[in-house]
């Protein structure tokens, strides 16, 4: 992405504003060895659901999860809170709050575009299946723990959304999803 270089490695909280819900913040985490000097990967981590209060600290708790193996292996964690009423995903506005966060991670730090990723847990994978297979171009591969594809992206019963069969033989382009559930 080439973003202007952002700031020194470590955890960061951003604000943005969301067309249609105001300002929001997100939590970032850059490695250790982040330089602007190159491109990095990104994953873009959903949090499970969480009474609305906390669903600030949810996603900062996704952000402190992921960044020992961010650390390790070199990639940017980019936790969003959401906006839902009830805690989870789905609102109106998440859509735009998380398209914010990744633009503004874009332009503020050197991100490799090919390289973006997607994971979920309870009711961030339940979304997280909806936006990665909705979004197959932009993500290089999603994996979800704990959250049902029916939820949010298809149905097999025949009403909105899409019955899965329908949705996932349209998904093109195909990407890698790893889905743990149980």
């Amino acid at each position: 992405s080439h973003g202007s270089g952002g700031g020194a490695p470590g955890n960061v909280t951003r604000t943005i504003a969301v067309p249609g819900v105001g300002s929001r913040s997100y939590y970032l985490r850059t490695p250790p060895g982040y330089t602007p000097a190159r491109a990095w990967p990104l994953l873009l981590a959903l949090r499970g659901g969480s009474a609305p209060a906390s669903m600030a600290a949810a996603a900062q708790q996704v952000r402190r999860d992921w960044s020992g193996w961010a650390d390790a292996q070199g990639f940017i964690v980019l936790a969003p809170v959401g906006n839902s009423t009830q805690g989870g995903w789905g609102a109106s506005g998440d859509g735009a709050e998380i398209g914010a966060a990744l633009d503004d991670a874009f332009a503020s730090y050197n991100v490799e575009r090919s390289r973006v990723y997607l994971w979920g847990f309870s009711a961030g994978a339940h979304y997280g299946h909806a936006l990665a297979l909705d979004n197959t171009d932009f993500f290089a591969a999603y994996g979800v723990s704990a959250g049902s594809l029916e939820q949010y992206a298809c149905t097999d019963d025949g009403s909105y959304p899409p019955t899965c069969a329908a949705l996932l033989s349209g998904a093109q382009p195909k990407i890698p999803v790893d889905i743990h559930l149980g």
